[in-house]
């Protein structure tokens, strides 16, 4: 499920390197949460942070804001401008000076900061598109969605900096390295921060947005502005724009069903977007006429997709949501089938399970032979699993060493047979390894089954989730269903 190992998060919550939330920022979300907050309280607290202030009054006083005369004071700052949007400017102006005052060496915090803004400008230009309400919160949620990189360099130094130095070049790649060496990703980092820092659910939920997770709150299409805004800020951060574009192009006609017309629309906006957003936190962007260029050769490449057959261009599609390693669907892929399996089988009655499976003792298998042979013991243990489903079956890479089966029009007893064959089929095969060793794997599986007390697709995967915890701790290579 991308939980945070305990130890982690030990070390996390003790590393003294670690920035933490102003003061002043926490105020303004503390008030901000109240119903009969006013909005002279907020100009008040605002003015404790004098560098805070001048910003918001500049931000006000900008064309995004379209007022005649000058803003002068922060209590008509906050009367134009209004609480969410002066709470989403504090967080984004506090957070940004905090995180950019330290350093941490082999980090490239240029192309971090870099990129964090290019998602920050394409996410309000996504929502402005779907006409989101409030776009400059999904401002500084799809700002903030990666800040779980920072905490990890803080946290684990070069264990981490190396992680993301070997990666490959697009997001996704960084994101298959975390979940490869370390068994989670930096967005389950960054979602413990949100809301350790009781920020509203939105964000802490937009951190899981951005790698797979569909968060339960906030406006209709945020999810997938912030899941798409990633693969935008690849296109002005990679040096193969032509793939980032293509990949774009096809993630936003997945998720939105966008054409290449809106998503050049999209694009444009986000060049715009950029260019006051730099200011406001910070950041550089880069030279105005090289991020001209990139959008022209996004332009270029993805009207060149246009014109290929469906089938390539269903296969490019299908390669943004594979697991890079493993070539299973994805988290994402997997949260959005299975939403729709439990609607189809809400409606028709029919029965639909789903099994959790996770590589038993998958960290000594890394510490004894390395991550290059736990990376195979992944795909082997894919490769079984594949080959032993039926055809209307699914199976994707969930995070780490899991895996989450869907098993449509499936009853308890059937599904319990199905996972004993995958269970099977996985430990009765060896793996030989390119040193002449064997590794034997095994899996353990828990299986939940949907039931007239069944309330969503999230509580059925959570049933799965809680029945293989018990077949771990009753000994592991066994299935155990809810």
């Amino acid at each position: 499920m991308n939980e945070l190992p305990k130890s982690i998060v030990t070390r996390i919550k003790s590393c003294r390197t670690l920035p933490t939330m102003p003061g002043v920022a926490l105020r303004i979300v503390d008030l901000c949460r109240s119903e009969d907050v006013s909005l002279g309280e907020v100009a008040e607290v605002l003015k404790q942070d004098p560098a805070l202030a001048a910003r918001i009054l500049r931000y006000a006083n900008g064309s995004a804001v379209g007022v005649r005369g000058s803003v002068t004071s922060v209590q008509r700052a906050s009367v134009l401008l209004g609480a969410l949007t002066v709470q989403t400017l504090a967080l984004s102006f506090s957070l940004t000076t905090s995180m950019q005052a330290t350093r941490i060496g082999g980090f490239d915090h240029r192309r971090y900061w870099r990129r964090s803004l290019f998602c920050a400008a394409s996410a309000q230009a996504i929502a402005t598109f779907l006409r989101t309400p409030s776009p400059e919160v999904l401002f500084i949620a799809a700002l903030l969605q990666d800040v779980g990189m920072l905490v990890l360099a803080h946290t684990l130094g070069t264990e981490y900096t190396r992680v993301v130095d070997e990666a490959g070049a697009m997001h996704d790649d960084v994101v298959a390295a975390e979940r490869g060496a370390l068994g989670f990703d930096h967005a389950a980092v960054t979602a413990m921060l949100a809301h350790d820092w009781n920020l509203p659910s939105l964000f802490v939920e937009a951190a899981h947005a951005s790698h797979g997770g569909t968060p339960r709150n906030g406006p209709p299409g945020a999810a997938e502005a912030i899941a798409l805004s990633s693969y935008i800020a690849d296109i002005f951060c990679v040096e193969d724009v032509a793939l980032a574009s293509q990949r774009a192009q096809a993630v936003a006609h997945g998720l939105l069903g966008m054409t290449r017309e809106d998503l050049e629309q999209v694009l444009a906006s986000t060049a715009q977007i950029v260019a006051k957003g730099a200011e406001l936190v910070d950041v550089d962007p880069g030279p105005p006429e090289s991020i001209a260029q990139i959008f022209e050769d996004a332009r270029e490449s993805m009207l060149a997709l246009t014109v290929r057959s469906s089938l390539e261009r269903q296969a490019l599609e299908d390669v943004s949501l594979r697991d890079p390693l493993t070539k299973l669907w994805n988290r994402a892929h997997v949260d959005r089938r299975l939403d729709a399996l439990y609607r189809d089988a809400n409606s028709t009655g029919s029965p639909l399970s789903v099994a959790f499976c996770d590589v038993d003792e998958f960290k000594k298998v890394n510490d004894t032979y390395g991550h290059a042979a736990g990376d195979e013991v992944l795909k082997h243990v894919a490769k079984r699993l594949a080959g032993a489903l039926r055809e209307a079956d699914l199976v994707g890479r969930y995070g780490g060493e899991e895996f989450v089966v869907l098993l449509p029009k499936t009853t308890p007893r059937d599904a319990h047979r199905v996972c004993e064959r995958l269970r099977e089929a996985v430990g009765g095969a060896t793996m030989p390894l390119d040193d002449g060793r064997v590794v034997r794997v095994t899996i353990s599986i828990g299986l939940a089954s949907l039931a007239p007390t069944t309330t969503s697709a999230m509580e059925l995967l959570k049933g799965a989730d809680g029945a293989l915890y018990v077949a771990k701790r009753s000994g592991r290579n066994r299935v155990c269903a809810a």
